[in-house]
């Protein structure tokens, strides 16, 4: 199966599994083709529907597909804006992933071995001293969440990680990785605002010295990162905000970091489609690991752990404030800063027993984590 294959073929090869395949047309209308066991069918339909979901439920779409539930897994291949959604709320179905192709269901593994670390590149020292805690302007802010990451992931695999943390997650370090079973990377992402530089160059990773490295090695390019030898690797987790961003070309796909991660020969993603919370972030990481070190299953691990943290996130949240109680105060060079990020840590476990679920920060205002921001694409079996 290493050659493309047709729509029959597709729909003959995928068992009780249904893809929802997007392309991108003019006037904000999408193709969309369906494929289930045996059959296909291709409709056009408008983005607004797609955003509201209220294409699903279409008559002669009905009619093909029958109730979302019957399905084992549903796969979305996107295109154009639609990288930037999270269909599991669209849809409100939870069995669900993203393929940049259809074809990638059928690839071959590859033939390369990967080692058996997990390579982790966390709390990256962005200004040369790790005290700023607010972006301003162009500069990046600390992430202390991402350090609590660290913390997590080296306990858990001990012998078998290595974590580049502070002025060590820089651009070097990072270019030289080859082939981890796991690469985990926890930092901002960022599409660089320049129409005159190519799209796989704006898509970037920030890491050490990115607020003040003149010579642009403060962050790794996705055009950097495409040639990175990576085959063999399992999986690739992109714990930062806009890593889902780069520039949408019809009918191709989105050009940035994701892509970039694939083409490198990773292959299945855990990422983000939209601004995430570095707190919130470090319990989703915490709990996806622990279950992924023991079952060696990234997607039954991903489902798990949205499943866990859904019934026990506010647990989960109150152990992180007590770590970074513990933890930080001497990490952490400015004490007011970390009275700060404390008294936040408290005043969101509180909103959250308001509100019997746990919260995140959106433009300065809780709101209830449905930790459907995280995604995961590409394979999701071995």
């Amino acid at each position: 199966m290493g050659e493309r294959l047709s729509l029959e073929e597709v729909s003959h090869a995928i068992g009780n599994h249904l893809i929802i395949d997007f392309y991108e047309l003019d006037n904000l209308k999408y193709g969309l083709i369906l494929i289930k066991d045996g059959k296909y069918s291709q409709f056009v339909v408008d983005y607004d529907d797609i955003i509201n979901g209220s294409f699903i439920n279409d008559e002669d779409i009905q009619s093909f597909i029958g109730p979302l539930d019957d399905y084992d897994h549903i796969y979305i291949c996107p295109d154009g804006e639609l990288y930037n959604i999270s269909f599991e709320r669209v849809v409100n179905c939870s069995n669900i992933s993203y393929l940049s192709s259809v074809q990638t269901l059928f690839k071959k593994n590859t033939d390369d071995d990967s080692n058996d670390q997990l390579v982790s590149f966390v709390y990256p020292d962005f200004s040369g001293r790790l005290s700023d805690d607010n972006d301003r302007g162009d500069k990046k802010g600390v992430l202390y969440g991402s350090y609590l990451e660290g913390m997590f992931i080296h306990d858990i695999y001990g012998e078998n990680s290595i974590v580049y943390s502070s002025y060590q997650a820089n651009h070097n370090n990072f270019l030289e990785t080859k082939r981890p079973r796991v690469l985990h990377v926890s930092t901002h992402g960022d599409y660089l605002d320049n129409e005159n530089m190519e799209p796989m160059d704006r898509g970037i990773l920030c890491l050490s010295g990115y607020n003040i490295d003149e010579n642009n090695s403060g962050y790794i390019s996705a055009r950097e990162i495409q040639y990175m030898d990576l085959k063999g690797t399992e999986l690739a987790v992109l714990s930062a905000c806009n890593t889902g961003l780069g520039e949408n070309i019809s009918g191709e796909g989105i050009y940035g970091i994701r892509r970039a991660f694939e083409l490198a020969g990773c292959q299945t993603l855990l990422l983000t489609v939209e601004e995430v919370d570095d707190f919130n972030s470090a319990i989703f990481m915490k709990s996806f690991y622990e279950r992924y070190n023991e079952t060696n299953n990234i997607y039954q691990s991903f489902k798990e752990t949205k499943e866990y943290l859904k019934e026990h996130g506010l647990k989960e949240l109150q152990e992180l404030r007590d770590v970074f109680e513990k933890e930080m105060k001497n990490e952490i060079n400015n004490q007011i800063v970390y009275t700060r990020n404390l008294k936040e840590l408290n005043n969101r476990i509180e909103e959250s027993k308001t509100r019997r679920q746990i919260v995140r920060k959106k433009n300065g205002e809780y709101v209830v984590e449905d930790w459907n921001g995280f995604i995961i694409q590409g394979k999701i079996e071995n």
